[in-house]
Parts: structure tokens; C-alpha cells; sequence
């Protein structure tokens, strides 16, 4: 990623509401501006798929959901990836980092996934830090399902492996089920954050994951 955009082509927010969503009232259909489908899902779907699959598989639901959110975010990181390349002129992984940081943050807002804010200062420590304020998860399903934000943190580690090209990991330290102010998630190499459980304080997981050196 590069650090600034003097050689950018003038173009606006690709999420933009106003342009982004397209909809077709009679046919009861919404489309984004690539003109790729899309569906609101109600809260209330959203807490009976997780409710379901921990009801039916039980002790083996949290692999389930890694999948189902890995996989998901996979397909969301190569769709963000063709469609604003397209729409930029330009690879997303070339775009400026601040210009990365926000269209991040924009298409998980239009999408309803809560509020993000990527924080990339650890960048060079191979460490991305996410924190979302009223996560899907967090805020409403976790009520009923849980504490931790399994389906995000999963759909996370999936959408940014695609787009870094590299298999990484996501570890979830702080949530909203479990009393903070936001869900904070960890991002980097798999191997990096062995022996690491959902939950352990933010701080010392950062701390100590900007201490050890990169895997060679």
C-alpha cells in the first residue's frame, strides 16, 4: 500500500448511499452500483441462523461459524477487491493506506455490520488492529448466543486474507457481550497468536504481539 494519492483519479466515495444502493421498488430487488445483488437480512434472521446452528451442532458450533464466516468474508474481500479496483483504476492493495482504512470502514457501515475503525499504526509489526463499536453480533445476537463476536471475528480473518493475500488470523480481545465499549479483534499470522484465547486483555495481547519479531 502506498502513502498517499496525488496520482489517484478524482473519484468520489464508491459507497456512497446515494449512488451505491440502487433500487427497483416494483420488483422488490436492490443491487449495489456494480450491479451485483444484495439482501437485508432483519435482526431477527440474523439471531435465529446463530441460535440454529449452536442448537444443532452443539459443542462443534464455533467451527461451523469460522467457517461459514471465513468463507463469507473470502467472497466479501474478492467482491471489494474487483469492484472498487474497477472503480479506482487501480489495485485495492495499491490504494493509499488511509484511502484502505476507509473504504473498509464505509462498506462494513453500508452493509450493517457496525461501526469500524482499522487501525493500521501497527502495520509494520505485521499487527491490524479492529474496533467496532455496535457489532451485529455484539449488540444484539450475543444476548441470546454469547459473549464473543464468533461470526465477525471469523468473517474478518476471511475478507482480510483475501485481500492481503496470505492466510491470517483473527483474535477477538475485548466485546460488547462481555461489558467493554466495543469489540476490539487482532489480526495477523495464524502461527502468531497460538497458545492466545478469546477474551485476554487487549492491551497485553498488542503489547506483546508488537514485541516478538516476524516469522522469518
Amino acid at each position: 500500500m502506498i502513502g498517499h494519492s496525488h496520482d489517484l483519479p478524482p473519484r468520489g466515495n464508491y459507497f456512497a448511499m446515494s449512488a451505491y444502493v440502487q433500487q427497483d421498488l416494483g420488483a422488490g430487488k436492490l443491487a449495489n452500483r456494480a450491479g451485483a445483488p444484495m439482501v437485508a437480512l432483519t435482526d431477527e434472521c440474523l439471531i435465529a441462523l446463530v441460535n440454529t446452528l449452536r442448537q444443532e451442532f452443539a459443542e462443534d458450533a464455533p467451527a461451523v461459524l469460522k467457517s461459514l464466516g471465513t468463507s463469507w468474508g473470502r467472497q466479501a474481500g474478492e467482491q471489494l477487491i474487483q469492484e472498487t479496483s474497477s472503480y479506482y483504476g487501480r489495485p485495492f492493495m495499491d490504494l493509499p493506506l488511509a484511502m484502505v482504512a476507509s473504504l473498509l470502514t464505509e462498506a462494513f457501515r453500508h452493509h450493517g455490520w457496525g461501526a469500524f475503525k482499522f487501525d493500521f499504526s501497527h502495520y509494520a509489526q505485521g499487527v491490524l488492529v479492529v474496533e467496532v463499536h455496535e457489532p451485529f453480533e455484539g449488540s444484539i445476537v450475543s444476548r441470546e448466543c454469547g459473549a464473543l463476536d464468533e461470526l465477525l471475528s471469523a468473517f474478518l480473518a476471511g475478507m482480510m486474507s483475501r485481500l492481503a493475500g496470505r492466510e491470517l488470523g483473527c483474535l477477538q480481545t475485548d466485546a460488547r457481550g462481555m461489558g467493554a465499549d466495543a469489540s476490539r479483534f487482532v489480526i495477523t499470522l495464524p502461527e502468531r497468536l497460538e497458545g492466545w484465547q478469546p477474551g485476554q486483555a487487549h492491551t497485553t495481547v498488542l503489547a506483546e504481539l508488537c514485541h516478538r519479531s516476524l516469522p522469518s
